[in-house]
């Protein structure tokens, strides 16, 4: 069963990019970028540090998520995916 966290008040950013993967001792620092509006230049927007094993447990989700046809069909605009 997965643990309901409360995410009220956390901020959210849409990321464009997954720009660099530092690797830091057991740990991964993700980086990911956001426009910078009118010139579209990449700006960093979030950093993100997490250990080895958790990052591959990341990986899988996503991994099973994307060969799911409920999370290909959420990425398709309405009139298609019904």
């Amino acid at each position: 069963m997965t643990e309901i966290l409360d995410a009220f008040g956390v901020p959210e950013f849409f990321a464009e990019a997954l720009a660099r993967v530092d690797r830091i001792g057991p740990n991964r620092r993700l980086i990911f970028t956001i426009s910078n509006g009118a010139d579209s230049s990449p700006v960093a927007a979030v950093k993100i540090v997490v250990p080895d094993e958790v990052l591959a447990g990341i990986i899988q989700k996503l991994a099973a998520d994307l060969h799911t046809p409920k999370a290909l069909a959420s990425l398709l605009p309405n009139s298609l995916a019904n």
